[in-house]
């Protein structure tokens, strides 16, 4: 098993974008966000793509992502469409994850053949807080594709690449037909004042809903549409910015502070934390404290 045409320095997309251009009419790429961000300092410069158009997933981390002038800090989970022709420039988070699937004209230009109506949902960049599980296990499988002949390896990334695209103007539209309703804001405000209270608890989500009053299904949309995050994603926020301020504001070691936060294992915090912040709890504090 290999990856789908995980492109090196040399590739083609960096050297000679241009419309017309045979070798991008059916272009496609998958490439791990950290693979090419992290030998970069985790930046990427300004830049536009003739004949290219590209998705982000950024499945954890943080980003300050510039789209044609403008720039907007935001942080997983977040997909990122980007039209050919539309200038952007990334900085990332140290450690953020996620994939970027690159495609060429050819590839849209059939989406829009097969299905008009998607063509003004990809006609312009979007930055959507939006939950990416299932389409984070489509791109996930197409990178593993086994290679076949020339004719079946071409069929495969063709059909590859219209299930990904499909999959991302689907949530591009589920996104845009979201209603924002008082009931929703009331709920995530009850939910997170639940959280607030109770964090440190390391309760489950099961005993979040049985306290609300509610379903996981109507939760996790509420949250979705109200604040761009899962209620997992929001439980684990909340337990972060208490580990940083613990780190910060006091001299606990970190096995005071992961008793003190519900975890039963200071490593397995530990790892928590680094997974969270990029960096170790000592990094952490000497870097925080220095800045002090």
């Amino acid at each position: 098993m290999e990856e789908i045409s995980v492109c090196g320095e040399g590739s083609p997309f960096l050297k000679t974008d241009r419309i017309g251009h045979i070798g991008l009419t059916r272009f496609f790429d998958i490439e791990p966000i950290e693979r090419r961000s992290r030998p970069v300092n985790w930046h990427v410069d300004r830049h536009s793509h003739a004949s290219l158009a590209q998705i982000f997933m950024l499945t954890a981390g943080k980003a300050e992502i510039e789209l044609a002038g403008t720039t907007c800090l935001y942080e997983a989970p977040l997909l990122l469409w980007i039209p050919a022709g539309i200038a952007h420039a990334l900085v990332y988070q140290p450690g953020s994850r996620g994939h970027v699937v690159t495609l060429g004209h050819g590839h849209v230009a059939t989406l829009h053949q097969r299905a008009p109506q998607t063509r003004p949902l990809t006609s312009q960049a979007k930055a959507l807080k939006t939950d990416l599980s299932d389409l984070d296990r489509i791109v996930s499988l197409t990178r593993l594709m086994p290679k076949m002949t020339a004719e079946l390896d071409a069929v495969t990334k063709d059909a590859c690449a219209q299930m990904i695209l499909a999959a991302m103007t689907h949530l591009v539209s589920r996104k845009a037909k979201a209603v924002l309703t008082r009931r929703d804001e009331n709920l995530v405000s009850a939910f997170r004042n639940a959280v607030e209270t109770r964090f440190a608890s390391r309760d489950t989500l099961e005993s979040y809903l049985d306290r609300l009053k509610t379903s996981e299904r109507i939760l996790r949309r509420a949250c979705l549409c109200v604040t761009g995050q899962t209620p997992k994603d929001i439980i684990q926020k909340r337990l972060a910015t208490e580990a940083r301020r613990l780190l910060l504001f006091t001299n606990l070691g970190a096995a005071q502070i992961s008793e003190r936060l519900g975890f039963s294992d200071p490593a397995y915090f530990s790892r928590w934390f680094r997974g969270q912040e990029g960096v170790t709890i000592t990094v952490f504090r000497e870097e925080r404290r220095s800045e002090q």
